[in-house]
């Protein structure tokens, strides 16, 4: 329960509160017993975000690699819980500027997640979305390009053209085709996504605003 509290206050943006409740509930945890649950492991992928949200990557990184490490020992590589610790940990790679490391590790992660749930399942896609990013970052923008069309139109395929999801991978879409020097269909794109957005969420939103600038 005070994890899904902590969660909560982070994502109202009451940042320093939710890092406070998750160090002293582990703490609580680790004074009954020192032994990691599934519980303790939440409170640390939680405090993971904890240090994004203060701009510290370096300790978002580390603890992100601790929490990997231990969910692969205690459920295995293909639990669901140790695939969402090696997306997380993929993410904190990426965030700290270590891109190919984020790829090779998102790639690894994307082949477990499509043998455990299958190609269809959001939380493949996800992964999926992750690496293409891993690339863009790491400029590979001819494979990322080539990816996120592929990726858009199985996307579509499975959730729907007008499904609020959509209209975000139109923008990377068109972010993509941006990065690849395709200047006029990106503004397209970019026009479509902003519309589909600002209809969604409205015009102050920040992923309108994101889809604005991009």
């Amino acid at each position: 329960m005070s994890s899904r509290l902590g969660l909560y206050l982070w994502a109202v943006g009451r940042y320093p509160e939710a890092a406070d409740l998750n160090q002293r509930t582990l703490a609580l945890h680790r004074e009954i017993s020192p032994e990691e649950t599934e519980e303790t492991l939440t409170l640390q992928t939680n405090m993971v975000t904890d240090h994004r949200a203060r701009g510290d990557f370096i300790a978002g990184t580390r603890l992100s690699e601790e929490v990997f490490v231990k969910s692969k020992r205690l459920f295995g590589e293909d639990d669901p819980e140790a695939l969402h610790a090696a997306f997380q940990h993929g993410l904190s790679l990426r965030l700290l500027g270590r891109y190919r490391e984020a790829a090779a590790l998102d790639e690894e992660t994307l082949r477990r997640r499509t043998e455990v749930l299958g190609p269809d399942h959001l939380l493949t896609f996800s992964t999926n979305a992750s690496l293409i990013l891993d690339w863009r970052e790491a400029g590979e923008y001819v494979r990322a390009r080539v990816e996120q069309e592929r990726f858009t139109a199985n996307f579509k395929a499975r959730f729907g053209d007008d499904s609020p999801d959509a209209a975000i991978v139109t923008f990377y879409l068109a972010v993509a085709r941006r990065k690849h020097g395709e200047h006029s269909s990106a503004l397209d794109l970019s026009s479509t996504a902003f519309d589909q957005l600002s209809f969604l969420y409205g015009d102050n939103h920040p992923t309108t605003i994101a889809s604005a600038l991009g």
